[in-house]
């Protein structure tokens, strides 16, 4: 398993290591299947500068409000809720 780390500069720029995979992203928010888990990055204007899934790395620039863990099941849960609530409005 690859060791997981995160080094944040300023609010603004992230570095990542331990990343086996981009979920999904947007300039909002970014959800990563990192060693320990699902990640959530949260904030405005962000975007991937930097993706290698062979050394397990993702740099990430933006304003940067938030990260959270999650369980991968609750990451669906809340993204299929969030569909289902703009589908029945």
């Amino acid at each position: 398993m690859s060791e997981h780390q995160i080094q944040i500069s300023e609010r603004h720029t992230i570095n990542l290591t331990g990343i086996k995979r981009v979920l999904n992203f947007d300039e909002n928010e970014i959800s990563l299947q990192s060693a320990l888990g699902v990640l959530l990055i949260r904030g405005h204007g962000m975007h991937i500068t930097m993706l290698n899934l062979d050394d397990s790395r993702v740099d990430v620039e933006g304003n940067i409000n938030a990260l959270e863990y999650k369980n991968a099941d609750n990451v669906y849960k809340e993204k299929s809720k969030k569909v289902m609530g703009r589908l029945f409005k």
